[in-house]
């Protein structure tokens, strides 16, 4: 018997039966929905046990749906609860069998405005909320390399091959612009879109570039088009036979335009 649940879900993008939605729970959210899966089991219904630092509930199951191969899919609902940092939840059957215990920190969203500090050898950005510190180097020599650091840390390559030498300013709003010679090819904007837990682990940032380039190319094997331009597209491993669309079982973060501009996110996450 196995009671089947994850968080992420199987693809973020599409309901699976299985996730968490939202997988990420943030301050303000009102309702969040869980689904699980019984494998095996004889039971005639499933709890989810829920438990946070001012007390605990028990959500009754829902029947879904059941596949061909007889396995159940259960849903649940719950309010998010309030002045909690986060919560515990395990699924329980009317038969006793218990499934392992997640935990779900609620997130809280800021949009932050860094000081800038300007270096010898590029930029460091110092971001502040009410109880953190988090800070972004700009390393500038023949290539721009951004280095995340206090709890947003990602490991970056230091190799940077000589190709042509740029050079970056700070324009009137304070956007990092991006020159080749005296033509701008990038500008970043300094704020950053954070979302961290209560112990300040960050959980997503979200940084804002527009390219020069018509045309922009990369980002892994595509069923839709060549050309990326005014897309979203997933960074995600979809397991998808027909129809693909925007999905790809092959995503790289690498992007170039016709302009000469590429961006690597160059990470092991």
């Amino acid at each position: 018997m196995e009671i089947k649940h994850m968080p992420s879900g199987l693809f973020p993008h599409f309901d699976s039966g299985l996730e968490r939605r939202p997988f990420f729970v943030t301050e303000g959210d009102s309702i969040i929905n869980f689904g699980c899966r019984l494998d095996g089991s004889q039971a005639d219904g499933v709890n989810m046990e829920v438990k946070y630092s001012s007390g605990s509930k028990t959500v009754c199951g829902v029947q879904d749906s059941v596949n061909d191969r007889g396995q159940r899919y259960f849903r649940f609902q719950m309010e998010v609860p309030s002045h909690e940092k986060g919560f515990s939840y395990q699924f329980v059957t009317s038969d006793k069998e218990a499934s392992q215990t997640y935990y779900c920190p609620i997130i809280k969203e800021w949009t932050l405005v860094p000081d800038i500090e300007k270096t010898n050898g590029g930029f460091i950005l110092t971001y502040q909320t009410d109880t953190q510190k988090y800070r972004m180097i700009v390393q500038i020599s023949s290539c721009i390399r951004i280095i995340l650091t206090d709890n947003l840390t990602v490991k970056i390559d230091d190799n940077c091959e000589n190709y042509e030498q740029i050079d970056a300013i700070l324009d009137g709003d304070n956007r990092l612009v991006v020159l080749r010679g005296d033509q701008p090819v990038m500008r970043l904007s300094p704020v950053l879109q954070l979302a961290a837990d209560a112990n300040g682990t960050v959980q997503h940032i979200t940084l804002t570039a527009d390219f020069l380039g018509n045309a922009f190319y990369g980002l892994g094997e595509k069923f839709d088009r060549v050309n990326q331009r005014g897309k979203t597209p997933l960074n995600y491993v979809v397991e998808q036979f027909s129809h693909q669309e925007d999905k790809t079982y092959l995503p790289i973060p690498f992007v170039y335009s016709d302009a000469g501009v590429s961006l690597l996110q160059n990470s092991t996450t």
